[in-house]
C-alpha cells in the first residue's frame, strides 16, 4: 500500500507541476507575446475607433493628428517600457501626438493592477491623472493604498481625504472596467496594446519605430 501512495503522491506532483508549468506558460505568452512590433501595414484596424478615445483620460491635445488609445496595466513592466518611450514621444511631438489611457489590469499576473487603476481614477477625478500615472509607473514597487495616500500627497492631488474615499467608492471601478470591456470587445489580451489612428499594434516599441508609426499615422489621407 505505501509504494502504491508513493507511485500516487508522484503522479499527482507531476501534474501539478505540469499544470502549473502551462500556466506560467499562458501567463508570459499573454504578458510578452505582443512584445513583437508587427508593422503598421499588417496591423488591424478598427472601425469607429475614435468612440475609443470618447472614455479614458486624454493626455495631449484635444485635436491631435495621431491620437494613440493605449490599453495598459500599471504593474506590467512592458508598458512601464512603453511609458518611458511615449513620453519622449509626446514631448518631441506636443501638438501632434495624444495618448488616450484606458485600463486593461491583468489581474492573473499583477494582483495588485485592478487597484492601482481605480487610485489612478480617483486622481483622474481631481484633474491629476496625468501626474499620478506618471508616478505609478515610475514608483512600480509601491502597491498598497498607503503608498497611493503618499502618492497622491507628492503629485499634488488637490483633496486627500476626498480621494481617500474615491479608493473605496464603486465609480472608478466601474470605469476600470468599461476599459477592460472595451478591450474585451476588441479582442484584446495581453499589454500594452495601442490602437492608433484606428490600427490595433501590440506591443513594446523603440522610439524610431513610433516615430514611424506616427509619420504613417499623421501622413495626409492615412
Amino acid at each position: 500500500m505505501a509504494s502504491a501512495r508513493t507511485v500516487i503522491d508522484r503522479v499527482l506532483t507531476l501534474i501539478l507541476v505540469g499544470c502549473a508549468v502551462v500556466l506560467t506558460t499562458v501567463v508570459i505568452l499573454r504578458e510578452r507575446g505582443s512584445e513583437r512590433a508587427d508593422p503598421i501595414s499588417e496591423a488591424q484596424a478598427v472601425k469607429d475607433w475614435r468612440k475609443l478615445g470618447e472614455e479614458g483620460n486624454r493626455i495631449g491635445p484635444v485635436r491631435a493628428a495621431v491620437e494613440i488609445v493605449e490599453f495598459s496595466d500599471f504593474q506590467c513592466p512592458f508598458c512601464r517600457r512603453s511609458y518611458e518611450v511615449l513620453k519622449q514621444l509626446r514631448e518631441l511631438h506636443p501638438e501632434r501626438v495624444a495618448l488616450i489611457y484606458r485600463h486593461l489590469p491583468l489581474e492573473a499576473v499583477h494582483p495588485m493592477a485592478f487597484a492601482a487603476a481605480t487610485a489612478a481614477e480617483c486622481a483622474a477625478d481631481q484633474g491629476t491623472f496625468e501626474a499620478f500615472h506618471d508616478a505609478l509607473f515610475e514608483s512600480p514597487q509601491r502597491v498598497s493604498e498607503a503608498e497611493w495616500m503618499m502618492l497622491a500627497s507628492e503629485v499634488s492631488v488637490p483633496d486627500s481625504a476626498a480621494f481617500r474615499t474615491c479608493l473605496l467608492s464603486s465609480g472608478p471601478a466601474d470605469r476600470v472596467r468599461r476599459d477592460m470591456e472595451a478591450a474585451s470587445g476588441l479582442g484584446l489580451r495581453g499589454t500594452p496594446t495601442f490602437v492608433v489612428n484606428g490600427t490595433v499594434l501590440t506591443g513594446h516599441r523603440t522610439l524610431p519605430e513610433w516615430e514611424k508609426v506616427v509619420d504613417k499615422a499623421g501622413s495626409p489621407g492615412s
